[in-house]
């Protein structure tokens, strides 16, 4: 098996893009299942967060040109986009480099903010929707598993995670740096799910104390605020709660603007132009991005934080040293097993040909030893067995190491052609057992 990824993340499109690629949450059972339905797919999971959106899939091995195409297809396709507005900004990998991508990922070594600590649960609930929707199989289950392994190592042996910002912690970061002490300035919370839960986390860290929440459900909002002593109101008062705050945090998981240009417009004579700080942590926006045009309001979006995510990666870049080096010791690990799956269905060959040949000499030789007893069979069981293991043991070693040359010598030297050359379909089968 070989594994593919295709996606669009925050290095190669501006949200733009990337909103319009990526899938609503009743979207994603929906595309799982269509992706494992003829197509060359064998497995498959889809990963979607606010700054990527992934298929990673597995394909027999020789098929991943073909199958990265069909995928390119599938997801311009579903979105019912046009090929020559998204191929640019789409890459694909496969193979070991797809693994090291997979791994790179759920240790947040890819992530806009590094070290940031939602992406793992955000690849294990994608991984966790898989299994539920049956188009998780052995091999993506192997690799994923490696990969949470990894992420762990990196976290626990490094201190890439210490201080870790996520995209909602820069975001009130970033209010923090523009308005001093937040315990000063009125906050109003849109979003009560988990992205606006860490941004709640931050903003009483940062000493936000007059707090404002609203969300669509009312009683999650009630429970957001009721953690931290804040106060809550229905959503339909967003407007008449805009001219009073100095900071709106936006992270809702609605597909339009919740916030309008016209919103802000209409405020900002009560407001009488004093500074409004919005920051729109949503995919897709839920802020206009034509509100930053009104006079006194002052926009950010998940790309406008890339400076000071950029700035978080300098200051640890000894700690990435580290966490790269975890990366490609478990790359290795990897690779270790991928080849011994490989070569399993020859190896399994050449003791199966090896025992034939020990049964086939001891049969042959049953009159010349005469009538022998229990403990003397068991002797000549014992010692025949040794030598055939003993025999095995430098071809077997040689077929682990997966050289080409290695593996084509052993094969022809044991008559094993027939192993060497068996269908894919039944090597990736021995593989994944």
């Amino acid at each position: 098996m070989e594994l593919l990824i295709l996606g669009v993340n925050h290095k190669t499109a501006p949200i733009e893009q990337r909103e319009r690629l990526a899938f609503s949450r009743e979207q994603l059972p929906e595309a799982l299942t269509a992706l494992l339905q003829d197509s060359p797919l064998r497995e498959a999971v889809l990963l979607n967060t606010c700054n990527r959106v992934e298929i990673i899939a597995a394909s027999d091995s020789g098929e991943g040109k073909r199958a990265l195409a069909w995928l390119r297809e599938f997801l311009i396709s579903f979105h019912g986009l046009r090929a020559h507005d998204v191929n640019p900004h789409l890459y694909e990998v496969h193979g070991m480099g797809a693994i090291k991508h997979l791994f790179s990922v759920a240790s947040s070594l890819d992530s806009m903010v590094l070290g940031e600590p939602q992406i793992l649960g955000q690849v294990k609930e994608a991984y966790r929707l898989a299994g539920e929707q049956k188009t998780l199989g052995p091999f993506l289950e192997h690799c994923f598993s490696h990969g949470f392994r990894t992420a762990k190592r990196v976290r626990t042996e490094t201190g890439i995670a210490k201080a870790a910002l996520s995209i909602s912690h820069v975001a009130i970061d970033l209010a923090h740096r523009i308005f001093g002490n937040l315990s000063k300035s009125t906050v109003l919370l849109v979003g009560a799910g988990k992205m606006g839960q860490q941004a709640a986390q931050r903003l009483k860290h940062g000493g936000a104390k007059d707090v404002i929440v609203i969300n669509r459900n009312y009683e999650r909002a009630v429970q957001l605020a009721d953690q931290h002593g804040w106060q809550v109101r229905a959503f339909g008062d967003m407007e008449f709660l805009l001219p009073h705050v100095d900071i709106v945090v936006v992270s809702t998981d609605a597909r339009h603007h919740v916030l309008t240009e016209k919103h802000v417009e209409n405020i900002a004579p009560t407001r009488r132009y004093r500074p409004l700080f919005i920051v729109d942590i949503s995919v897709p926006r839920n802020v206009d991005p034509r509100a930053h045009n009104v006079n006194g309001v002052f926009l950010y979006d998940i790309d406008n934080l890339e400076e000071i995510s950029a700035q978080n990666r300098r200051a640890r870049a000894l700690e990435l040293q580290r966490a790269e080096a975890i990366l490609a010791e478990e790359l290795e690990r990897f690779e270790r097993w991928s080849t011994v799956q490989t070569v399993q269905p020859i190896i399994a060959e050449l003791v199966r040909h090896a025992e034939e040949i020990r049964q086939g000499e001891l049969d042959r030789s049953k009159k010349r030893l005469g009538s022998l007893n229990d403990e003397q069979r068991q002797a000549v069981e014992q010692l025949t067995r040794a030598i055939v293991k003993k025999m095995l043991h430098n071809p077997i070693r040689a077929l682990k190491e997966n050289d080409p040359g290695e593996i084509e010598w052993v094969s022809r030297i044991f008559s094993l052609n027939g192993a060497l050359h068996h269908d894919h379909d039944h090597d990736d089968h021995e593989g994944d057992s």
